[in-house]
């Protein structure tokens, strides 16, 4: 996959949760643990969201890319964004959002997959 892909994915699954009333806090958060597609905020709760995007299913569903071990790489990255904002005590969870997209880059597909983690 491409990186443009992957750009035009986050993008437009920020936009879905942007529809569906949660507030963007941050986009692409990096630490040396890893990196958090965005997070965002909805009812209070902080969301740390994964993307996946695939213009194809040759490798499977894009959520199946989203493995115990890059839950977990998830989890310490948002460990420390909390830490560094101070929201240790926020209602957490961990959602994947899985777009399949036509060769025009259209969307296919998405999948909204809540609490896959915390």
């Amino acid at each position: 996959m491409s990186a443009l892909i992957g750009e035009l994915g986050e993008e437009l699954a920020r936009q879905f949760l942007q529809d569906n009333h949660y507030e963007i806090l941050i986009q692409n958060f990096r630490t040396r643990y890893g990196e958090i597609d965005i997070i965002a905020r909805k009812e209070g709760r902080i969301i740390f969201v994964e993307v996946k995007t695939r213009t194809g299913t040759r490798f499977g569903q894009p959520y199946e890319a989203v493995q115990p071990h890059k839950v977990r790489k998830i989890q310490s990255t948002a460990i420390e964004y909390l830490r560094r904002n101070n929201l240790g005590n926020s209602p957490l969870q961990i959602d994947v959002i899985s777009l399949a997209l036509n060769l025009d880059n259209s969307i296919k597909s998405i999948r909204h997959i809540e609490n896959v983690g915390f």
